[in-house]
């Protein structure tokens, strides 16, 4: 995997990680901006419930002042007139449809309506039994004027005497009308429609095409959670009409128990949250995007001068060595690394052009050691020859020097033998002059009578001496001879010695010479291998180009 997929693995990766982060970051500003919403609205409807509480205990004030009045004159006897001029102070509410007295001694005194006293019996009236029973003031349920024909609901106060004995009450009508205007207010953000709904189900108020005083539980997508508006105080749902989904609020306003309610459109409500979704997938979109741009832009970057350099190497790997640098873009890591390279091709290029020099004066120098070691080899091989001829010549010669040692011992031998026959002449020659003479000395007196005898005998002595001088000589001729002979043997035994060693050392050196032989010519093969390596050497630096 090339480090540009690398980058856009760790795109993905991050794009991941991005996306993770905007719906983690999307789903806490949406449960953020919901809840704030909720509360929104919340507050709107109880804003509105509490104007609507206020505005029902201002009237109730009205009818709670009358009944005061009427406590406080309990002991004084009125007029009819008088009585009636009393609820004047309470009718000039505008919000109040009439004000009625009624007691315990069947009064029924209306303000705008004629008197019914004797018509009609006040106490038999749910409203007065609701005030007897609660003993302050309180609403009614709504219910239709039997004055008027319309459906009101009323204020009701109880007064007394000095004993704090109940006599009467005061029943003040507020016509369903104002409650109409009251929940036209009821909006959210001027959108929106408001609901009173009584605790008996019926529909007090709508700003909707409902009919009033139909059953709430009727109204599609609320019915179905009246009970559940009963139980709570407040509260929010949503559900789905003929107007789309809706969000209701709703709240209770205490002094009457009715809810009051708010549906909205959800997506007027939550149209922030599309907003939001939209802005949200925007910027996933976007920052999507610049990690894609950066991480693109960075990996070309970092790829671009590693190509580069790919490109480089490729080249100086098919043996082009005059490729030109790699382009130094960047001072970081990979800056350094591409200045390193460029200086490292020029350091090869240089140890390259260095090797081809001296391949080539390798070559030269090996052609010359081999023909050296072949003249070396040559010279050895003649020496060889040389010195095995003369230990030939010298075995040779030992040979005859042994038969010349054996002849001139056989010469020693005769020559001893011919001294000894020599020296037995002589010894004999001596003995028979010997004798001759003392022959000589008997043929002296023989001859001194024979007369010519004595010359022929000094003649005789004469030849003796000579011969006896001869003998002489010759035996010391034959022992200079031997002795000469003597000293040629010694001689023939230092020269038999002396040319053995020669042989031996001749035969050494021929070894010697052989084995020398052997190394020249092993050294001409080496160099033969180096010349051919120096050869090839160069056969490989011509693929460079330098």
């Amino acid at each position: 995997m090339g480090i540009k997929q690398k980058f856009i693995m760790l795109a993905g990766v991050v794009g991941i990680v991005l996306a993770i982060v905007s719906a983690l970051g999307y789903y806490t500003a949406y449960s953020s901006l919901e809840n704030s919403l909720e509360h929104e609205i919340a507050a709107t409807v109880d804003a509105r419930g509490a104007e609507l509480e206020g505005w029902l205990l201002e009237k109730a004030k009205t009818v709670t002042s009358e009944a005061d009045l009427m406590t406080e004159l309990s002991g004084i006897s009125l007029s009819t007139g008088e009585m009636h001029h009393l609820l004047s102070l309470a009718a000039t509410d505008k919000d109040v449809q009439e004000m009625t007295r009624g007691d315990e001694n069947k009064m029924f005194l209306p303000y705008y309506s004629p008197d019914e006293t004797g018509k009609t019996d006040p106490t038999k009236r749910p409203w007065y039994a609701q005030a007897r029973e609660a003993g302050k003031t309180v609403y009614t349920e709504v219910y239709q004027s039997k004055s008027t024909g319309d459906l009101v609901v009323s204020a009701v106060a109880p007064f007394y005497d000095k004993d704090r004995k109940f006599i009467g009450a005061i029943c003040g009508d507020i016509t369903l009308g104002v409650l109409e205007q009251q929940v036209q207010k009821i909006k959210y953000r001027e959108e929106g429609k408001g609901y009173i709904i009584e605790r008996t189900g019926k529909l007090l108020a709508t700003a909707g095409k409902e009919q009033i005083m139909s059953e709430a539980s009727e109204i599609p997508g609320i019915g179905s959670h009246l009970n559940e508006m009963y139980s709570q105080d407040t509260g929010f749902f949503s559900f789905v009409n003929d107007e789309g989904e809706q969000v209701f609020t709703y709240t209770t306003v205490p002094s009457t128990g009715w809810i009051v309610g708010m549906a909205v459109p959800y997506d007027y409500v939550f149209a922030a949250f599309h907003r939001l979704r939209l802005m949200y997938a925007a910027l996933t979109v976007v920052g999507l995007a610049m990690v894609v741009i950066s991480c693109r832009s960075f990996s070309l970057h970092i790829t671009r001068p590693i190509l580069a350099l790919e490109d480089a190497a490729t080249s100086m790997a098919d043996g082009d060595l005059m490729v030109p640098d790699v382009p130094l873009d960047s001072d970081d890591e990979i800056g350094s690394l591409t200045n390193s390279f460029n200086q490292m091709k020029k350091q090869l290029h240089d140890l390259i052009s260095h090797m081809a020099a001296t391949s080539w004066h390798v070559y030269e120098s090996s052609e010359e050691l081999t023909a050296n070691a072949q003249q070396s080899a040559d010279a050895s091989i003649d020496v060889a020859e040389t010195v095995a001829e003369v230990a030939s010549d010298m075995d040779r010669q030992l040979g005859d020097i042994d038969a010349v040692k054996q002849s001139v011992d056989a010469v020693f031998i005769g020559i001893a033998d011919m001294t000894k026959q020599v020296e037995a002449t002589v010894a004999a020659v001596d003995n028979a002059a010997l004798a001759f003479l003392e022959e000589g000395a008997m043929m002296k007196a023989t001859a001194d009578k024979l007369g010519k005898i004595d010359d022929q005998f000094q003649e005789f002595m004469s030849a003796v001496e000579v011969i006896k001088e001869s003998a002489s000589a010759i035996r010391q001729t034959m022992e200079g001879i031997a002795e000469d002979t003597a000293h040629v043997v010694e001689t023939m035994d230092d020269i038999d010695t002396v040319s053995r060693k020669t042989s031996v050392s001749t035969r050494t050196i021929s070894a010697a010479t052989q084995e020398q032989s052997a190394a020249n010519e092993e050294i001409a093969a080496s160099s033969q291998f180096l010349a051919k390596l120096a050869s090839d050497m160069q056969e490989e630096i011509h693929k460079f180009k330098l």
